[in-house]
């Protein structure tokens, strides 16, 4: 920050009462003020990043900006989030933690506390705040998945059991994704499958009542 005292004429560098105040994740709804011009006046952070929270779906703490609920003030690189970044996330999700944690398979970026692989720590155009569709997310790391021959793709059926472009006949509403069968985070059960199966058969079962 010193490195730029010309920023200092036009902007406050240093963090104010409100940036640092203790947010639990309980208030989030109601700290939450309807005018923009209370962020301006009261957030450090607000009148230089506050595009990071025009998105449809915000985070907790980024939609009140109490942005030192995971920043780090006293950093060597200042202001960068605090170490390891998985006891940030969990420090509010408690809950997830102690569910995940008990459950015997783990989805790798969950099990080494990659929780922004998926997750946008601010705001996104997508639900659970997810960088991209759940679809796109998941093929992003799990390419050879995307060519649709997935599940029936090197057995007898060609075409592969599809992914998407679908309605999902378990979750009325949702569409056909990977998270259909698949829990993101842990499960008991082999391939991380979101449902009480232990083979691929009781697993399509889940949709295929006639079969």
């Amino acid at each position: 920050m010193e490195a730029h005292p010309e920023c200092r004429k036009c902007h406050v560098l240093e963090v104010s009462g409100y940036d640092k105040k203790p947010i639990s994740p309980s208030t989030f709804a109601s700290e939450k003020f309807s005018s923009e011009q209370i962020f301006a006046a009261t957030s450090t952070c607000y009148s230089c990043h506050k595009s990071i929270t025009k998105k449809p779906y915000v985070h907790g703490p980024a939609s009140v900006w109490s942005c030192l609920s995971c920043h780090d003030n006293n950093a060597a690189i200042r202001y960068s989030v605090r170490k390891p970044v998985k006891d940030v996330c969990y420090g509010c999700h408690v809950e997830q933690k102690k569910e995940w944690n008990s459950k015997k398979y783990i989805h790798g970026p969950v099990n080494v506390g990659k929780c922004t692989i998926c997750h946008s720590p601010h705001s996104s155009n997508y639900a659970f705040n997810l960088f991209k569709s759940t679809w796109d997310l998941c093929v992003n790391c799990h390419a050879e998945k995307a060519t649709g021959q997935h599940v029936l793709g090197d057995t007898m059926f060609k075409k592969g059991h599809p992914t998407k472009g679908r309605k999902d006949p378990v979750r009325i509403g949702k569409e056909l994704t990977c998270a259909s069968c698949h829990n993101p985070h842990a499960s008991n059960y082999p391939h991380l499958w979101a449902f009480e199966v232990n083979d691929v058969f009781e697993l399509c079962k889940k949709c295929h009542f006639d079969k």
